[in-house]
């Protein structure tokens, strides 16, 4: 039962500490971004925290970069719960579980954990084939997995259901640029203007 405590407590912790810093990066990213970096750098184990820490500030402050301009469009609209939720997702419930579940598990099992699952998606006939979609997310949930890259060529909004009972996983949607102008899939990503 101490256990069960201690999660609660230490994702309380990290889950405030991440929205303070949300809500720096809306008031000054650029500066947010750097003291973060200087913070952290000296503090990761695993290699997978260390490249992060590396490229992640190189990214977001390169002008050239296309991560530079999705962060400085997205902060100032995007509502911060979302981003807390998001934050939360990829790294206590991302990174955090599939590391913790690495070491937890038997040297056989080791490898299955992955940080992120990537997922081909088939649009057209998505229908026929949901339930085995839906199968291979939940025995990466079981591995320890959060992270899911979705790739869908047609139709994505289908998938949208699907990524809403998953509330405890990060989802990126990889998709054509028309896909986003299609009316039935922007009423289900933007139903409301960001708040």
């Amino acid at each position: 039962m101490a256990s069960k405590n201690t999660n609660i407590v230490s994702k309380t912790l990290v889950e405030s500490y991440i929205r303070k810093q949300v809500k720096a990066l809306k008031q000054s990213p650029a500066e947010t971004i750097d003291t973060l970096t200087k913070q952290l750098l000296d503090k990761p184990k695993g290699s997978l925290e260390k490249y992060l820490l590396h490229i992640t500030p190189e990214k977001l402050q390169d002008t050239q970069s296309g991560y530079y301009k999705l962060f400085h469009d997205i902060l100032p609209k995007v509502n911060t719960d979302h981003l807390v939720t998001l934050g939360m997702n990829i790294g206590y419930n991302g990174i955090f579980t599939a590391s913790k579940n690495t070491q937890t598990n038997s040297p056989e099992s080791k490898s299955d954990a992955l940080w992120a699952f990537m997922l081909s998606i088939d649009g057209i006939n998505y229908e026929k084939k949901s339930a085995q979609y839906k199968a291979q997310i939940s025995n990466a949930k079981k591995k320890g997995t959060r992270c899911f890259m979705l790739f869908i060529e047609k139709n994505a909004w289908k998938l949208l259901p699907l990524i809403k009972k998953e509330k405890d996983c990060a989802f990126f949607l990889f998709c054509p640029r028309a896909c986003l102008k299609n009316k039935s899939c922007t009423k289900h990503i933007f139903p409301r203007p960001f708040s």
